[in-house]
């Protein structure tokens, strides 16, 4: 999955920038050190939930060379997988990566929900999040 642009909805770029501040002195409440992280943790919420939402109005956000082959690329194909149960269609790395976004873009709800919403700093509330599911 290299060369390829990831993509959330515009209007959640702030939440984006809320969590994931790069080099913060303050991970209680920037718990996320890269875009790709939180991507990755809606993306996974998303599909648990359910909630795949196409992007309406795009911004580019990061490259899929960040994406580590061992760790991130077969937690993406998964969740692409669950959606289209087709195999072929996971030969196609844009698929994969459409996929993926849509349930970013729907899931990012769910994060904001969990590490943001409840009471406390969201560093706690999102290692709370991890130990409950």
């Amino acid at each position: 999955m290299k060369n390829l642009r990831i993509y959330i909805d515009k209007d959640k770029h702030e939440t984006y920038e809320k969590l994931v501040k790069r080099g913060s002195e303050n991970p209680d409440h920037y718990p996320f050190q890269t875009m790709k992280d939180l991507f990755m943790l809606a993306a996974c919420m998303g599909q648990k939930y359910n909630a795949f939402e196409e992007i309406t109005a795009s911004k580019d956000i990061f490259s899929s060379d960040v994406f580590e082959e061992k760790v991130d690329v077969p937690v993406l194909i998964a969740i692409a997988f669950a959606k289209e149960k087709n195999l072929l269609n996971l030969l196609n790395n844009r698929k994969v990566l459409d996929i993926a976004q849509g349930y970013a873009n729907g899931g990012i709800v769910y994060v904001v929900e969990e590490i943001v919403n409840n009471p406390g700093k969201p560093l706690d509330n999102l290692v709370e999040m991890v130990l409950m599911d």
